[in-house]
Parts: structure tokens; sequence; C-alpha cells
């Protein structure tokens, strides 16, 4: 009874810690694109172009990020999902 507790807290821990780690690069990769924006007067053209030239990193292994540039002047849209085990 105690392992299966231990088991289920833990769990609810690394479900926890992932959460936070998905908010962690939301925020992260919003401030960067608006940094873009506020510095070149335009949106990011890819995520690549973030990683390149705002030094933007995130666990590739963990997280699948879909940048979608719909113009130079409107917010892109963004989509990260967490990679299944």
């Amino acid at each position: 009874m105690v392992l299966l507790l231990f088991c289920l807290v833990l769990r609810d821990f690394s479900d926890d810690t992932r959460q936070r780690q998905r908010e962690a690069l939301e925020t992260a990769l919003n401030r960067c694109i608006v940094a873009c924006y506020a510095l070149e007067g335009r949106y990011p053209e890819s995520l690549e172009y973030l990683q390149e030239n705002y030094s933007f990193v995130y666990n590739q292994e963990q997280f699948m990020v879909d940048y979608q540039l719909l113009a130079d002047n409107i917010m892109p849209e963004v989509t990260i999902l967490e990679r299944g085990e």
C-alpha cells in the first residue's frame, strides 16, 4: 500500500514538473518572439531564426514546437506539444 501511494505521489510530481517546463518554454518563446518584433519591426520568420539569432534553445526530445507565421506584422501561432515517452 505504501509503495502504491509513493508511486502515485511520484507520478503527480513528475506531471507537475513537466507542466512547469512546458509553461517555462512557452514564456521563453513568447519573450523571444516579442523581442524580435521590438528590435526588427517584424515577427521572426521561423523557429530556426530565433534559435540562430536570439539564442533560443529548448529540449527537442521532450517538446515539439509548431511555429506558424501568418504575416510579418501578425503574432505567429505557436503550439507546444509534449512528445510521448
